[in-house]
C-alpha cells in the first residue's frame, strides 16, 4: 500500500530549527473518522488504467458477519469509504478478467494497485503485487546488458536462430524494431518469434551457446537475460526471466542460503546488498518461469518461512519525462520567443540569491552541498557547464563500470539530459546562454541506463550517488565524497508496481544519506495527466518528493494539463516553456547569444523541467541551513509553496482541507484572482502544497 503523502508530511512547527516560524502553520494529520478514503487503481493485462465498466469492492475479513463496501469511479481511480481492517479487494474488468488481493486498510487510507487477468494464468511477483499475464510460449526476449557492438552481434544472433524463428512477424502489439526486423529499445532487446512453441528450451540454449562462444564475458558477468516479454508496447516494456531477488529471514547464515538456493538447482548471482543484507539475487536454468514462482512460493509459506520475500527481477523500460515537442513544429513559433526566452519561471531564485548573498552565504549554492542529476547525460564541450569542476562526472548507461563523462567515448544518449543539468547547474554571470539556480553546489552528473531499467543496477546508481561504495564495483569503485544531498530524477519507469529492492533503496537512503541526515530523491511526476500512483512508483514513494507541473495560461498560473496528480504530489514548480542548455552539436537548437558553438533550448517543459527547479532551490536551502534532516527539507519547500489557482475545486486536481474531509473541495480565504498565503492549510491533488518559492524557502530558514 502506498500511503498518502499528505500523511506522511510532519509538521514543520515541531521542527527543531531554533528559528521564528511561519504562524499558524496547523498540525499535518486528519482527524479521527469512522471511515477512511479507499483509493483503486485497476489495471489491464497491458498495465494501462481499465477504460470503464470495472466493478470493485472489498470484503472484510475476521468480520462477522463480513461488510462488503461497494467502489465508486471518480476519474480514472475507484474510491471506496470503508473503516480500517483486513479486507479482500476483488476488481472485475471486461469479459473475463478478474483480480483479487488481500488489502490492510490504515487509518489513513491509501492506495492500492489491482491487476486484471482470466483464471489460470501465471503471475510473477513484483513488490507486494502478483501480477497476471498472458503466457506465451511463442515468443523470446534477449537483452545484452553490456556494451555493444549491438548490430553485429544480432546479425549473428539472427543468422544462427534461423531454424527457430518464423519470418516475417518479431512481436505482436505496438513495439516497433529500431534497425532491424528482431531488434527494438535502442537496438538493445533482441526478439525471437518461434515458428514451433515445443522448442522453446532448444532456442534457449542455443542462445546461451552462442553467447558462450561469441561473447563468454557476458556469459561469465551474468549480463545476457534470456526470458518473456509480459508486456510487449512500447513505453511499457516488460520482461521477466529466471531472476528472483530473495530475501532470507534475519539470521540466516551465507551457508544456508547457499544450500537451499543451490539444492533446487538456482545459482546466486549476487549475495550482497548494501540497502537489504539478507537480500540475494538469484537465478533458475531454463524458462519455466511458473514452476520457479512456485517453489519460491512454497519457500514463502512454509512453516517457518525458509524466505522473508521474493520478487521477480523485472526488466522494464524507463522514459524521460521529456516535452512531446523541442522544438515545437507550431507556424507562429517566432512570434512567441521573446515571451518564452524571458520567462523562466525559476520561482523566485533572484530573490533567493539577493538575500543568501545579504546573509553573507555563498549565493548560488555553497561547494559543501551536492546534487547528483541521474539522467541522459551531458555535452561535455558545452560553454556553460565545466565538467572539470564537477565532483564526478561519469557514464553508466552502457553498463561499463568507471567511464568518466571526460573519455572520448562518452556521449549523451539524449539532449533531456543537458536541458535538466542546466537548470540546476548552468554557469551563471558569463554571459552566454541561460542561468542556472544552483551552479555554486558540488555537481555530480551520472549518465544511467537508456530505455532499459532492473532493480540491481538502478538501485546500485542511486546508492553509489549518494556516496556509498558498491558491494560489487559497480558502478564505479569509488563514489564521490561527499556524497548527493539531492539526487534529481526527471524519469520513470510506467504502471511498473514498486519493487521491494527499490523501496529498501529509497529507505536507506533516507536513513543513511548525508551523513544520516538523509538525502533528498526527487522525482518528477510524469506526463500522462493520470494519478502519479497509478504509473509512477518512484514518484509516488512516500520517502520520495513528486514534483506536478504548472504553467502560464494567459496571466494565470495553472496545473499543466498533462502533469500527474493526486495526493502523493509534494509540490509542483512552473515548469513550461523554460530557457535551458541543448547539446553543441544537435543543430535544431539554436546558438547562444555571444557563441559560435554552444546552443540552447526555449522550449523545455514538463514535469521534467519542474523537477530540477525543486532540486536546485533545494540546494539553496541546504546552503542556508545544512543540517536540516531530509524531511525537514522537504518539509521547508512544501510549507513555504505558493497557492495558485485558487479556485480550482475539481474533484481530481482541485484544493482539500486536509484536517478534513478528504474529499472536501474549495480553499476558503483565497483571493479569487490572486495568490494565498504560504502554509499547510490545504493541499491539492494537482499541485501538492502549492507552486515552488525559493525566496520563501530561504528566509524560512535564515530568517
Amino acid at each position: 500500500m502506498k500511503k498518502s503523502k499528505r500523511e506522511t508530511l510532519k509538521k514543520l512547527v515541531s521542527l527543531s530549527y531554533g528559528i521564528p516560524l511561519l504562524a499558524g502553520l496547523p498540525t499535518l494529520t486528519r482527524g479521527q473518522e469512522p471511515k477512511v478514503s479507499i483509493r483503486v487503481g485497476v489495471h489491464m493485462p497491458d498495465a494501462v488504467l481499465v477504460p470503464a465498466g470495472a466493478k470493485v469492492e472489498i470484503t472484510q475479513i475476521g468480520a462477522a458477519p463480513q461488510p462488503t463496501y461497494a467502489a465508486e469511479r471518480l476519474g480514472s481511480l475507484y474510491h471506496i469509504s470503508a473503516p480500517p481492517g483486513t479486507y479482500t479487494l476483488t476488481a472485475t474488468g471486461p469479459g473475463k478478467l478478474v483480480a483479487q488481493r488481500t488489502v490492510e486498510v490504515q487509518k489513513d487510507g491509501g492506495y492500492f494497485d489491482a491487476y486484471l487477468g482470466e483464471e489460470g494464468w501465471p503471475s510473477y511477483r513484483l513488490g507486494n503485487a502478483d501480477i497476471p499475464y498472458l503466457e506465451s510460449d511463442k515468443y523470446i526476449a534477449v537483452v545484452i546488458e553490456l556494451e555493444g557492438p549491438w548490430i553485429a552481434l544480432a546479425d549473428a544472433l539472427n543468422q544462427e536462430l534461423q531454424p527457430f524463428s518464423a519470418p516475417g512477424d518479431y512481436l505482436p502489439g505496438t513495439l516497433k524494431p529500431s534497425s532491424r526486423p528482431f531488434l527494438t529499445l535502442n537496438d538493445q532487446v533482441f526478439f525471437l518469434h518461434l515458428r514451433d512453441s515445443a522448442r522453446r528450451a532448444e532456442a534457449h540454449a542455443r542462445i546461451l551457446d552462442f553467447f558462450r562462444t561469441l561473447r563468454p564475458d557476458a556469459i561469465q558477468e551474468h549480463r545476457v537475460r534470456i526470458g518473456m516479454p509480459v508486456i510487449a508496447v512500447d513505453g511499457r516494456f516488460r520482461m521477466i526471466d529466471g531472476r528472483y531477488f530473495v530475501r532470507f529471514p534475519s539470521g540466516t547464515t551465507r551457508s544456508i542460503a547457499y544450500e537451499l538456493v543451490e539444492g533446487a538447482g538456482a545459482i546466486v548471482i549476487r549475495d550482497r546488498f548494501l540497502q537489504a543484507p539478507n537480500l540475494y539475487l538469484i537465478e533458475f536454468p531454463g524458462d519455466d518461469l511458473q514452476s520457479q514462482d512456485n517453489l519460491l512460493r512454497a519457500w514463502h509459506g512454509s512453516d517457518p518461512a525458509r524466505i522473508e520475500s521474493y520478487e521477480a527481477d523485472v526488466i522494464a523500460q524507463m522514459r524521460l519525462h521529456r516535452f512531446p515537442g523541442d522544438p515545437p513544429n507550431d507556424a507562429l513559433y517566432s512570434g512567441q520567443k521573446q515571451h518564452f526566452g524571458s520567462h523562466q519561471g525559476i520561482a523566485e531564485a533572484t530573490g533567493a540569491w539577493n538575500w543568501l548573498a545579504n546573509k553573507g552565504l555563498p549565493s548560488l549554492g555553497a561547494a559543501t552541498v551536492c546534487i547528483a542529476t541521474l539522467d541522459s547525460g551531458i555535452d561535455p564541450k558545452h560553454e556553460d557547464i565545466d565538467v572539470n569542476t564537477m565532483a564526478a562526472c561519469f557514464d553508466f548507461s552502457v553498463f561499463t563500470p568507471n567511464r568518466r563523462c571526460t573519455d572520448t567515448r562518452y556521449s549523451a544518449w539524449d539532449a533531456h539530459g543537458m536541458a535538466v543539468f542546466g537548470l540546476i547547474g548552468g554557469k551563471t554571470n558569463n554571459a552566454l546562454c541561460s542561468t542556472g539556480i544552483a551552479p555554486g553546489a558540488c555537481q555530480i552528473n551520472i549518465s544511467i541506463p537508456s530505455d532499459l531499467w532492473n532493480a540491481q543496477y538502478y538501485g546500485d546508481i542511486l546508492l553509489w550517488a549518494a556516496g556509498f561504495p558498491s558491494p560489487t564495483g559497480w558502478p564505479a569503485a569509488t563514489p564521490p565524497s561527499p556524497g548527493a544531498g539531492i539526487i534529481n530524477c526527471s524519469h520513470g519507469a510506467d504502471y511498473l508496481p514498486l519493487s521491494s529492492t527499490m523501496d529498501a533503496t529509497f529507505n536507506y537512503l533516507v536513513t543513511n544519506g548525508r551523513g544520516s541526515k538523509g538525502a533528498l530523491i526527487v522525482y518528477s511526476a510524469g506526463n500522462a495527466g493520470l494519478p502519479v500512483s497509478t504509473i509512477s512508483s518512484w514518484a509516488s514513494h512516500p520517502k520520495t518528493v513528486a514534483v506536478a507541473c504548472s504553467e502560464l495560461v494567459g496571466p494565470d498560473e495553472k496545473i499543466w494539463t498533462n502533469s500527474n496528480y493526486g495526493p502523493e504530489i509534494d509540490l509542483c514548480a512552473l515548469g513550461q516553456n523554460i530557457v535551458s542548455l541543448a547539446p553543441t552539436s544537435d543543430s535544431s537548437y539554436p546558438k547562444c547569444p555571444g557563441s559560435n558553438r554552444s546552443r540552447y533550448t526555449q522550449t523545455f517543459g514538463a514535469t521534467s523541467s519542474a523537477a530540477p527547479m525543486v532540486s536546485a532551490v533545494a540546494a539553496l536551502i541546504l546552503t542556508a541551513k545544512k543540517d536540516l534532516l531530509w524531511s525537514q527539507l522537504r518539509d521547508t519547500l512544501c510549507l513555504t509553496a505558493e497557492k495558485i489557482d485558487c479556485t480550482n475545486n475539481t474533484s481530481a486536481r482541485g484544493w482539500r482541507a486536509i484536517r478534513t474531509d478528504p474529499t472536501a473541495t474549495g480553499i476558503t480565504g483565497c483571493p479569487a484572482n490572486g495568490v494565498a498565503s504560504p502554509g499547510a492549510s490545504w493541499s491539492s491533488w494537482g499541485y501538492g502544497f502549492g507552486r515552488l518559492n525559493a525566496l520563501n524557502a530561504v528566509k524560512l530558514v535564515a530568517p
